[in-house]
């Protein structure tokens, strides 16, 4: 049978060329707050509506905007609406030690889109150890300001930085570790992307790609 409905989790605006019914009603309901029709909804038909985000394009190194799907049905008629969200991370931020010696961190995490700090809290790292920072926060889409102190008896380091988590990353997190020949100790953040996710259609609005 083929396959005609993507499952990835975020898909942008663009791919959605193939079949043209999908670009056109997801066209008018951001024009008009929604789309609504007496026939079958064809974006129904090539995503997942329940788990797939769609995004716009890249701003000038901006975050796309992602929006969720909203599918209503009454009576013959349904409706569709899309809703700007930040889609859930589904992963934590890992704290991470590979230094021979019991470390003091001290940790501040700014989620910047609302200027919320979900950690400000220090913790005792010992050698190659791992802590998932926050299971509990609720990590999202979005840039985080991470501010980092590391201290041992004899040594102390500090690291500031934005942080990207979106559809692309793959990998991530704050890795303590020795420094360099002039220092005992050093902090350092992993962090890794991956190809913008995506899918296509033919002309007969089969699935013809997907990846991510």
């Amino acid at each position: 049978m083929t396959k005609t409905t993507s499952d990835a989790e975020s898909i942008p605006f663009g791919h959605l060329h193939s079949p043209k019914p999908a670009q056109e009603e997801v066209t008018a309901a951001l024009e008009n707050g929604e789309y609504e029709t007496t026939d079958d909804l064809v974006l129904s038909q090539v995503i997942n509506v329940d788990e797939s985000y769609l995004m716009s394009s890249h701003t000038d190194g901006e975050l796309p905007h992602y929006y969720a799907v909203e599918v209503e049905e009454e009576g013959n008629r349904t409706r569709l609406r899309l809703k700007k969200t930040r889609p859930p991370l589904n992963q934590t931020i890992p704290l991470r030690g590979s230094i021979d010696d019991t470390v003091m961190v001290d940790v501040v995490i700014t989620y910047e889109p609302e200027n919320e700090t979900l950690i400000n809290k220090t913790f005792e790292l010992s050698p190659d150890d791992e802590i998932e920072l926050g299971d509990d926060k609720g990590w999202r889409y979005g840039n985080y300001h991470l501010a980092i102190t590391a201290r041992t008896d004899d040594a102390e380091a500090s690291l500031e930085r934005t942080l990207t988590l979106d559809h692309r990353s793959i990998y991530y997190g704050i890795d303590i570790h020795s420094g360099s020949e002039n220092t005992s100790l050093g902090v350092g953040i992993d962090e890794g992307y991956g190809a913008l996710p995506g899918c296509s259609w033919d002309s007969d609005g089969n699935l013809d790609n997907q990846r991510g």
